[in-house]
């Protein structure tokens, strides 16, 4: 078990992780946790974001990222890498009846 790793990601274009707006560019990835408890932090520079995430075991040949729309954002919702996918828990998209 991985608990705390230090990858990377680029952002081709501005997305949200929860309230946060992040912009284009490089971030280093962190995690600490596993399965459903783990928690994800995006750094570059003196941004920082951290959000609850869920580790799921997915082999791929790439890294990279998946986004939703939403209200006209681009939202993060996964961080994939070649051994596991971050699947981000974002808390506006699960708040039933808003």
């Amino acid at each position: 078990d991985v608990c705390s790793s230090d990858l990377s990601i680029r952002l081709d274009s501005t997305v949200k992780v929860g309230t946060t707006e992040l912009p284009p560019g490089d971030y280093k990835v962190k995690w600490t946790g596993s399965g459903a408890n783990t928690e994800v932090t995006l750094t570059q520079g003196k941004t920082k974001v951290t959000a609850p995430a869920q580790v799921v075991e997915v082999r791929r040949n790439n890294d990279g990222i998946a986004t939703k729309s939403d209200n006209g954002s681009r939202v993060l919702t996964e961080i994939q890498f070649q051994k596991q996918t971050l699947v981000l828990q974002n808390s506006s998209s699960q708040i039933a009846g808003q």
